[in-house]
């Protein structure tokens, strides 16, 4: 019976997972890091910059804990300064699509995703509600600049403080267990959220099918695709969960792409801490400028290969349409609709078996 219901336990939750929206996956027990892959990866020369050098380091050794992989990961030794740095990052790149709750928490990945606020699809690369055709992919991508802006005004502001003054805390989860305060250095961490809505931005939109991928053609759209009022020609084409992978040889040139912005994020934000003003806007110029004149009668100008991959695995509603609150804005009581539907067929099931059983073996006596 405990094997019965234990499948019955993962079919549940699978089924009650709330579609992925926020883009490139995050590092847990059950998926890869695509997010935390190109950081890390791209993270050295901001590593090796004489900003980390005067970084005071948290105490205490929960982070340290937590960090032990990043040397091995980074290919290379750190000072403690340069660790401390490198962990505040990937918090921050984690931190929109977790919230600092475990990834494995399917409540609180849904309350995350489907948050309706725009701001927070911006934080995304997405549209917001209101971001609708025909200018939608226009005001999105102005959100989305807007998004970076803030987060990379707060981590040069936070750098401004004193030094003893620039860490913070940050939630954090391990899968399964309770939620907890994690230092960080407030600076790297807002660096780390900017990094993920760019990247973001690459897994979240059509874009030019030119070698270098740098304009944008046309934005996706989450946050109506997981309600039942969507209406493509309104709301834009819904958000794809294929184009959220990293592995596919097929987005190798994407993956690519996404990496070598992050890369000219983390030098921005270096150059814009030695005086060069301009440096943030030529990053939003270079790779989130929306290309006019690209609409689905000419397939986003002749691109044809990136609209079909944005149109494969598209986001639809968390729940069958049956079990929907028929509202713009679905609250909790559908996930509670939804559980109770699971908790009586998982009873109705673990009945049955065992009525078999019994009488299988005979009348207990």
């Amino acid at each position: 019976m405990r094997s019965a219901f234990s499948l019955l336990a993962i079919v549940a939750l699978t089924w009650l997972q709330p579609d992925h929206a926020q883009a490139y996956t995050v590092k847990s027990g059950f998926t890869g890091g695509c997010h935390e892959e190109m950081t890390i990866a791209l993270s050295s020369a901001f590593l090796d910059d004489p900003i980390v050098e005067n970084v005071v380091v948290a105490g205490g050794d929960t982070w340290r804990k937590l960090a032990w992989e990043l040397p091995g990961l980074v290919g290379r030794d750190l000072s403690d300064q340069q660790l401390f740095v490198l962990f505040s990052l990937v918090i921050g790149v984690r931190a929109p699509d977790t919230g600092g709750h475990s990834v494995s928490d399917l409540s609180a990945a849904r309350e995350i995703a489907g948050d309706p606020r725009a701001e927070t699809q911006y934080l995304h690369g997405l549209r917001g509600r209101e971001d609708d055709e025909p200018d939608g992919s226009q005001s999105a991508l102005e959100g989305t600049r807007a998004s970076i802006r803030r987060s990379l005004g707060g981590a040069a502001a936070a750098l401004e403080r004193p030094v003893e003054r620039q860490i913070s805390t940050a939630p954090y989860t391990l899968d399964f267990y309770n939620r907890f305060g994690v230092p960080v250095w407030e600076p790297a961490y807002l660096l780390g959220e900017a990094a993920h809505t760019l990247q973001d931005s690459f897994a979240h939109s059509i874009r030019s099918d030119a070698s270098d991928l740098k304009t944008v053609t046309y934005v996706l759209n989450y946050i109506d695709a997981i309600s039942t009022h969507f209406v493509e020609s309104r709301d834009g084409i819904a958000h794809s969960r294929y184009l959220d992978g990293c592995v596919d040889s097929d987005l190798v040139e994407l993956f690519a792409a996404a990496q070598q912005a992050t890369a000219d994020l983390f030098d921005a934000f270096v150059r814009t801490q030695n005086g060069d003003e301009a440096a943030v806007d030529e990053l939003l110029d270079t790779w989130l400028t929306l290309q006019g004149g690209c609409t689905l009668e000419n397939d986003f100008c002749d691109n044809a290969r990136w609209l079909a991959a944005a149109r494969r695995d598209p986001t639809g509603t968390y729940l069958p349409g049956w079990m929907l609150c028929s509202s713009r804005s679905q609250g909790s009581g559908t996930i509670w609709l939804g559980l109770a539907g699971v908790l009586l067929l998982v009873g109705l099931t673990v009945r049955r078996f065992r009525t078999r059983s019994r009488s299988s073996i005979g009348p207990s006596v």
